[in-house]
């Protein structure tokens, strides 16, 4: 099933065996901790619903890609800001928006913030 996916393989004490088989089915040895990472974060049911869309993608020829268009793999960041920093990047976020008309994700921030920092 997943012998030859260490990143899956390792997972199965931890979610189970039924949990695994979901993804079996769409695992490749370059995917595999891209999916471990859904394995942990998703329900049975959840999982089941998106790999179904995957593998339909798959029948269909269509590409899938795990990540929205014009982006890549996601890395979280942890750290802490001081109060009044952080209510200043919340801040800019608000009139980010309202000048954008939409609402934007925290990554989308960060790189409009990165962008005006480097002119």
């Amino acid at each position: 099933m997943v012998n030859d996916k260490p990143a899956l393989q390792g997972l199965v004490p931890v979610v189970g065996v039924n949990k695994m088989r979901i993804v079996a089915t769409i695992a490749t040895k370059e995917n595999q901790n891209f999916l471990a990472e859904k394995v942990k974060e998703m329900s049975k049911g959840a999982l089941e619903v998106w790999t179904r869309d995957i593998r339909k993608q798959r029948e269909n020829n269509t590409t899938f890609s795990p990540f929205p268009p014009g982006r890549s793999k996601r890395e979280k960041f942890n750290f802490g800001l001081d109060e009044a920093v952080s209510f200043k990047l919340r801040i800019f976020k608000q009139k980010l928006e309202k000048e954008k008309k939409i609402a934007l994700e925290w990554n989308d921030v960060i790189d409009e913030l990165l962008k005006r920092a480097g002119k």
